[in-house]
Formats: structure tokens, C-alpha cells, sequence
């Protein structure tokens, strides 16, 4: 096994042993960056099959002339006819899931949500869940299941979905993103009004 590999996963490993929340938070993000430094560090030196050419992104519908939000954590990418939720990997390692796509066609509402901790439903079934620092992964509740991206007290996007796993996507924006525009971006491309901001009491 690759040294960096070991390190990276004897860290993780330490995030399930009791202790304070901070402590845990803080050996799962260092679990995320020593695998991506092993990756940009030591990859290159692997045989071909492993250093393979990166696949072509794939093509963003934000409007032309805007500077594409680039930022450490999830983005919401428009292609074709699918919303694709592109996750950072240590939201992939976090949240156990890959990334999402769902049909636009499937959007029932898209709204900013500045305060998406209030927008929680249920408890979580996979992935981690610090109060007040981060959810990344599933929730269940009643109705089904919601997918949540939340770093700290960053507004996030809600997207409620009327098929398929997920009825409610919240997904928090980078730094110096806008979360009304995002819902105005997306619900454009679905072809619906986007909602107002969130309010509470949420139901």
C-alpha cells in the first residue's frame, strides 16, 4: 500500500473513535487532504494506467460572460437536460456518494435558502453530521430522503424534487457565490419560476 494511503485512512480511522466533534471534523478534512496531496504528489511517479489523461468537463449553462464559481466544495452544473451536483472528494469520502445528477425535469421548486440548517429534515442515514459545522450526505425523514451539502453558516440552494431518490437536494454555496442567482439559473434551465427565499417555519 502507498504510504500516503495508509496515513490518510489511519486518520480517518481515528474520526470514529470517541471524542469531541472539532476533533472528528478535523480528522476527516485531514483524512480529504492527504489523499489529495498523495494524489498530486505521488500519482504522477504510477504506471500510465493509473496517471490516465482527465475525461473533458463537461459543458456549463451559466449565462455567457460570467466567471464560472470556482471554490472548495459542491457545485451545481447544468448539462443538457440532467442538474449534476459535482462533489469535492473529501464531500465524497464525507457524505459516502458519488455525484448526483437529476433530471430538470423532475424540479418541482428551486429556492435560496440562506439559513439551510433550519431546512433539515429527518436524521442522517449516511454520511457525517457535525451541528453548526457540516452535513454532507443522506437524510431520511417521512417523506423520503434529502441529499445535504453544508459547510458552517453558508447559504445554500434548495431544490425539491418531485421523482427519483431524493426529494430535496440543500446545497451550500461557495464562497462568494449567490445562492438567488443560482436559483434563478437553475429554475431557468428547468423551465419554472424560481421560488422566493426560504422562510421559516419550515415544512
Amino acid at each position: 500500500m502507498r504510504p500516503d494511503w495508509a496515513a490518510s485512512w489511519a486518520v480517518f480511522g481515528l474520526a470514529a473513535l470517541p471524542g469531541s466533534a472539532a476533533l472528528r471534523i478535523t480528522c476527516v478534512f485531514t483524512f480529504a487532504g492527504l489523499l489529495s496531496l498523495g494524489q498530486t504528489f505521488m500519482a504522477p511517479t504510477l504506471g500510465p494506467l493509473v496517471n490516465r489523461p482527465p475525461k473533458p468537463s463537461p459543458p456549463d449553462h451559466r449565462p455567457a460572460g460570467k466567471a464560472r464559481i470556482l471554490g472548495p466544495m459542491a457545485e451545481l452544473v447544468v448539462d443538457e437536460a440532467d442538474l449534476v451536483v459535482h462533489l469535492t472528494l473529501g464531500e465524497k469520502i464525507g457524505s459516502f456518494h458519488g455525484d448526483i445528477r437529476v433530471g430538470l425535469s423532475a424540479m418541482v421548486s428551486v429556492a435560496p435558502d440562506p439559513k439551510p440548517w433550519l431546512s433539515l429534515r429527518g436524521w442522517r442515514m449516511a454520511g457525517v453530521s457535525f451541528a453548526g459545522h457540516a452535513v454532507l450526505g443522506t437524510r431520511r425523514h417521512g417523506a423520503g430522503y434529502d441529499f445535504c451539502i453544508l459547510h458552517g453558516d453558508r447559504p445554500a440552494v434548495r431544490v425539491d424534487l418531485a421523482s427519483g431518490r431524493f426529494s430535496r437536494l440543500i446545497i451550500c454555496m461557495p464562497e462568494g457565490g449567490d445562492p438567488e442567482a443560482e436559483a434563478i439559473r437553475i429554475a431557468a434551465a428547468a423551465g419554472i419560476t424560481p421560488s422566493a427565499p426560504v422562510s421559516w417555519p419550515v415544512r
